[in-house]
């Protein structure tokens, strides 16, 4: 008995020790290693690392019903990779795509199947604990950074910047600050907030989960995670109270709106509405109407258009062949740049999954799961409006963490009534 708790706390360290070094790799070492002429970001090293860590622990000590479950949770999860994939291969062999926007694109849709692997393995670990421990490991990632700004800067400096972020309305913020949102944790911690509000067991440590959750939210802050934090808030307040009935008949009438939204939304920059709309209303776009409108040469709204194929946009700004008015690296829309990749039919069928087929898997296991599955997605929905969040590493796995660790043990265990083989 002695021997398994050495054992478990050693697992555990190790997870937590990889898992803080992953999330914070992008911002410590961001030129990655060279391997066979390919270079690899050492956080995807270090989430391959962690399903090494699995498959070892499969081997030792073989847990069928969790895996077997897992893998049904890794395959509904990555259906919209999958799409992707699918779509891009169909329309690279008809265009006879240049190898290194093949090569770029597979890789995208890879390293987005290793995050939600990356996740799964939490759960494989740790059962029930797996969402808290990789929490846990999330939450170190954020106080390393911030404990070397602080070392950096000074403590005073560093919680003067805070104050400012906060007086300001995170309209000035200092280096220090900046720092702190350059670590890709914002989006993680708005999905946490979501999840320790609405779905949480009354425990203390889910309330202090949740006021570390926020703290690192508002230091880490950007503004389209807070629209996203905001409007799936308000969509899981209504949901709550309804009853299971209720709730379902919101969740596929819902997923139906963000699939028509998703449509116009990119129909009204092809248009000049969105421009128009934002021009009137006096919104400050941070250069984002330009880049779309300037986008507009690059696609056709139109049943004919079948795209470019996964990771078109990014290689043609790269090289300079594609220009948008400003210099970026990326458009900061995923919605627009799933419709320039993927076709106008490889985008509804993108957004079907995304947004319906993926929902409705996890609802067909339960009501709750379901809930949390939608509210996740609409958390991304929002973001997908301004930013790169769809391809986000550090974004995707707490969407994964979330909407597979909801009572884990409790579906293994009604996986086993469901597949008797096990």
């Amino acid at each position: 008995m002695a021997w398994e708790k050495i054992k478990t706390g050693l697992l555990f360290i190790i997870y937590i020790a990889v898992t803080a070094l992953m999330y914070n790799a992008l911002g410590w070492i961001p030129e990655g290693v060279s391997i066979g002429g390919f270079t690899f970001m050492y956080m995807y090293l270090l989430g391959i690392g962690i399903a090494v860590l699995v498959v070892v622990a499969f081997l030792i000590h073989p847990q069928v019903p969790r895996a077997w479950l897992l893998l049904k949770y890794v395959i509904w999860i990555c259906m919209p990779f999958l799409v992707n994939i699918f779509i891009s291969l169909i329309v690279w062999v008809m265009d006879m795509s240049a190898p290194n926007v093949i090569i770029r694109g597979t890789f995208y849709s890879v390293y987005q199947i290793l995050a939600v692997v990356v996740a799964a393995a939490a759960f494989y670990l740790f059962g029930d604990r797996g969402l808290e421990y990789h929490f846990i490991g999330l939450v170190l990632a954020s106080t390393m950074t911030m404990v070397t700004a602080m070392i950096d800067g000074g403590v005073a400096e560093f919680l003067d910047e805070f104050r400012v972020l906060l007086v300001s309305g995170a309209m000035e913020t200092g280096e220090l600050m900046k720092r702190m949102e350059m670590t890709g944790h914002t989006y993680a911690f708005g999905m946490y907030i979501v999840y320790f509000l609405l779905f949480n067991k009354g425990r203390r440590r889910d309330i202090l989960a949740l006021a570390v959750s926020i703290l690192f939210f508002v230091m880490e802050f950007k503004r389209s995670a807070l629209a996203a934090l905001i409007v799936t808030l308000v969509i899981g307040l209504i949901l709550r109270p309804m009853p299971d009935r209720g709730k379902r008949a919101f969740l596929g009438f819902g997923g139906v709106i963000l699939v028509l939204v998703s449509f116009v939304y990119v129909w009204m920059i092809k248009s000049g509405l969105y421009e128009t709309l934002t021009d009137m209303l006096g919104i400050d776009t941070s250069g984002r109407s330009l880049m779309y409108s300037s986008a507009s040469s690059y696609y056709e709204f139109s049943p004919f258009f079948r795209g470019t194929g996964l990771g078109y946009v990014s290689k043609m700004l790269e090289t300079g062949e594609m220009y948008l008015g400003v210099t970026i690296s990326d458009l900061h829309n995923d919605f627009l740049r799933q419709f320039i990749e993927q076709g106008f039919w490889g985008y509804l069928l993108w957004i079907i999954a995304m947004f319906i087929g993926r929902i409705r898997l996890f609802l067909s296991r339960s009501t709750t799961l379901g809930v949390i599955a939608f509210v996740i997605s609409v958390f991304c929905f929002v973001t997908f409006f301004s930013e790169n969040m769809y391809f986000l590493f550090y974004g995707n796995i707490p969407m994964a963490v979330l909407m597979m660790g909801h009572h884990f043990e409790e579906q293994v265990e009604k996986e086993k009534e469901i597949s008797t083989w096990l």
